[in-house]
């Protein structure tokens, strides 16, 4: 007995998208496990064999039969009916990313979780597979997984300074106080919580360049290749901008630096940053391509 499945579509630019498991053979079977993986080893879009660190990870273990459908089958498809899903455990403190599996006529997706360590800043790339067990053993294995291609946001720094807050804390700008920001260090990084009393976890270092455009560095701000640096925008980003590099979080994975001094930048890559008209030298708005 032949059995073949897929997951649709071939590349996505969002976990936000449902992928939909399309199985197309056989017509008819019991005791069938489709099991969902995120793949370590695969073959690229460009054909070249990838091997990542670490192995497979098993998001998801659907359990059904597969039924005799006329009407799915001039489609060249079989009707899948799920009885038991299986979510397999997750250390408590990992960080996941989640992501919708669909079937035909499914009111609401299924929903797993992919396991990730990646501490860089530009994203995590996704590369998702599917396996088909039946009568104790595998019949079937994916060989060219779903590209899971998060969008790129192109951030850039634009200068305001605050005047005043209104009563409800709208701010006032002066439109007439240009602030530059060239040569400005720019820490980047995850939250460790949700909440404005924690951390940033450093993730990648950038200096703004005359244009406001961030040029990726190292921790010390000696530049690194890249003419200018892109963020996956699925990915909730802070920013913490100084003058000079700062003598603390120079390191990926440093926690160092409060929450409270960062501001996050939005899934298109803006990032408003205002600062009272002081002292003070600088304050911004990042704001991702489109927004000039």
């Amino acid at each position: 007995m032949k059995f073949h499945g897929r997951l649709s579509p071939g590349v996505s630019t969002s976990l936000d998208t449902p992928l939909e498991l399309i199985v197309h053979l056989p017509r008819k079977a019991d005791g069938v496990v489709v099991k969902i993986w995120e793949r370590a080893e695969f073959v690229d879009i460009d054909g070249k064999v990838v091997k990542e660190a670490g192995g497979d990870d098993l998001l998801l273990e659907l359990h059904g039969s597969i039924e005799n459908d006329p009407a799915l089958r001039t489609r060249g498809r079989a009707k899948f009916v799920v009885a038991n899903v299986v979510h397999p455990p997750r250390d408590a403190n990992a960080k996941l990313h989640p992501v919708k599996i669909t079937l035909e006529g499914l009111e609401e997706p299924y929903e797993a979780t992919i396991p990730s360590t990646e501490a860089e800043m530009i994203g995590q790339n996704f590369e998702l597979a599917i396996t088909i067990e039946h009568g104790g053993g595998e019949v079937f294995k994916s060989k060219v997984p779903t590209f899971i291609r998060p969008a790129l946001a192109t951030p850039r720094v634009f200068a305001k300074r605050v005047v005043q807050y209104s009563d409800q804390g709208e701010p006032t700008w002066d439109d007439n106080d240009e602030v530059v920001l060239a040569g400005h260090f720019v820490t980047l990084g995850k939250a460790d919580r949700e909440t404005d009393d924690g951390h940033l976890i450093v993730a990648g270092f950038a200096m703004i360049d005359d244009s406001g455009r961030l040029l990726p560095c190292d921790g010390d701000g000696n530049p690194r290749p890249g003419e200018v640096l892109s963020l996956r925008t699925h990915k909730e980003l802070f920013a913490y901008v100084t003058r000079e590099v700062p003598k603390v979080a120079r390191t990926i994975g440093d926690a160092s630096i409060s929450l409270r001094l960062c501001y996050p930048i939005e899934a298109d890559g803006r990032l408003d940053y205002d600062v009272p008209h002081t002292s003070h030298l600088f304050g911004g708005n990042l704001v991702g391509p489109g927004d000039e």
